[in-house]
């Protein structure tokens, strides 16, 4: 063997150490190893978020229109999530949600592109419209997101309802959707907890806690899901109010994204060490950002 040409001279190294970060050097469980930044190699977790955001998107559908009780309905979106965050949690990281995907991606997940990030959202949103067409076809019922209303009678106007304001609505769901994209970071993306069992259980418990406690605006907390059901939403009604499904969907956009991004700087200020630069051979160099 050429030991020149593998960099050694004289039993000592010929090239400067590369410098990488801890999450660099160890296995980032954001996204699966083997995943390299072009779209081919990424198809089978390009399949994966597609199935298990249908299957979200499906069960957030069926309870809906079939069980009005929330608090089963936050236990049945939290198992889903669980069991496909457990399925397929080494082929794609199992964001099954926009939001989570940009936080991953603010977070510098090592294997996550932006041309990446942003092939894994189409296939998110592509799920959760075809499941909110077949939960449309199983119960013919629809529904959009949109902030809660409750009965308020006036006078001569029994039918009178007042609302929560979009705002309250964008509020809530930036927090929950920060909860949730926190929780993916600290347990799917930092190094000191590589390896460990409850990732999947950690995540769906955060997304029942969220379905049961946001009763402000909807529990979306998942901007595919929201776009899902708002699309069915619109082109099931043929009357006035057929634009009610798109009325607020900038609200579940805009709102988990932000608390999706939000999350990421939060895991730098409690990661800090995640983010120091090293060698090989162990020394800390500064801080990359």
């Amino acid at each position: 063997i050429n030991a020149e040409y593998m960099g050694i001279q004289n039993g000592r190294p010929t090239h400067k150490p590369t410098q990488m970060t801890d999450y660099e050097s160890g296995r980032d469980h954001g996204v699966a190893q083997y995943e390299k930044t072009s779209l081919g190699p990424a198809m089978p977790a390009l399949f994966h978020e597609a199935i298990g955001t249908f299957f979200i998107a499906l069960t957030v559908h069926l309870c809906v229109a079939q069980n009005p009780i929330q608090h089963l309905t936050g236990v049945a979106i939290g198992a889903i999530y669980i069991a496909m965050t457990f399925a397929g949690g080494h082929i794609s990281g199992s964001h099954f949600n926009p939001a989570v995907t940009l936080a991953c991606l603010a977070r510098g997940c090592r294997d996550l592109s932006p041309p990446k990030a942003g092939a894994y959202v189409v296939a998110q949103t592509f799920g959760a419209i075809l499941a909110s067409f077949a939960g449309w076809y199983l119960t013919d019922k629809l529904f959009s997101f949109a902030p809660a209303c409750w009965a308020a009678p006036r006078g001569d106007d029994p039918s009178h309802q007042e609302c929560f304001s979009p705002f309250r609505a964008l509020f809530i769901e930036i927090l929950f959707t920060f909860a949730l994209s926190y929780v993916v970071l600290q347990v799917g993306t930092t190094k000191k907890t590589q390896g460990n069992h409850f990732y999947g259980l950690a995540v769906g418990l955060v997304m029942t806690a969220g379905a049961i406690a946001n009763t402000i605006s909807g529990a979306a907390h998942n901007p595919a899901v929201a776009t899902g059901a708002a699309i069915t939403y619109a082109v099931g009604l043929v009357d006035s109010s057929r634009d009610r499904g798109l009325e607020f969907l900038w609200v579940y956009w805009i709102g988990p994204c932000l608390g999706g991004f939000l999350a990421a700087l939060a895991h730098l200020a409690t990661n800090p060490d995640a983010y120091a630069v090293r060698n090989y051979s162990g020394e800390e160099g500064s801080v990359r950002r």
